[in-house]
């Protein structure tokens, strides 16, 4: 996912359209199983259930993805990947914070917790603040080098980099962040809503319809509406 995002994002496709579509995709794809596996037995949602469901699919899905893609456009596929490596960690103290999970810190399964939450999070922040040699590639080539045109010395150069690195790391750690209060919230949620299926279609929706107002928000030119080499919008 994260391989062929960046590819999309390399090759002109905005982040807030491709989130779009990404939710319209999902919906698409879910809403059969809603016809061959209904629900029975289930109450009806009430309006403040469907408020809540389109508040925390929207700051959770929405946000953290056009977050996330945003971010991307400044770092690598890898480093995106690995930051998922924090979701663990955010959600365990999220969920003692609220105390939907104890910490019996006493205890051996508490304290691995904790050195695991630990290890999680440096291991995110020494990946933010350091960055390797770049992989020869096309595209990244050609960044630098258009980096380098716009900076007089090396030393700027580097800089230059340097910013779009913590820039981009930043975005996507808070878009671990936001998706990490989304995964901590889904259990409360499901009390509210047991159908596992129709609340997985109505997140899926409620981004879908949150995400395409924002990309049309962003994005007012009708070809950044198209996949990068096809004409779906223009000619």
């Amino acid at each position: 996912m994260h391989v062929l995002s960046k590819a999309a994002m390399s090759s002109g496709m905005k982040p807030s359209v491709f989130v779009a579509y990404r939710q319209a995709l999902a919906t698409l794809a879910l809403l059969p199983f809603a016809f061959f596996f209904p629900s029975k037995g289930v109450p009806p949602l009430t309006w403040i259930g469907l408020c809540k469901i389109f508040f925390i699919s929207s700051f959770g899905l929405a946000l953290s993805f056009n977050l996330f893609l945003a971010g991307l456009d400044y770092i690598s596929a890898t480093f995106g990947s690995a930051l998922f490596n924090i979701l663990p960690a955010l959600v365990f103290v999220m969920a003692v914070c609220l105390r939907i999970e104890s910490l019996p810190i006493t205890q051996w399964h508490g304290l691995a917790k904790v050195l695991g939450t630990i290890l999680g999070l440096s291991g995110a922040m020494a990946f933010t603040f350091y960055k390797g040699p770049p992989l020869s590639s096309a595209s990244k080539n050609e960044t630098h080098h258009s980096l380098h045109e716009k900076t007089h010395t090396k030393s700027e150069w580097i800089k230059a980099l340097f910013s779009k690195w913590i820039k981009g790391s930043f975005l996507a750690i808070v878009a671990q962040f936001s998706y990490a209060i989304w995964l901590t919230l889904q259990a409360p949620l499901l009390k509210q809503c047991p159908d596992k299926l129709r609340l997985t279609i109505l997140q899926c929706c409620f981004s879908c319809l949150t995400a395409t107002i924002y990309g049309a928000a962003m994005e007012r030119n009708l070809s950044s509406g198209s996949f990068p080499g096809t004409s779906i919008f223009y000619p």
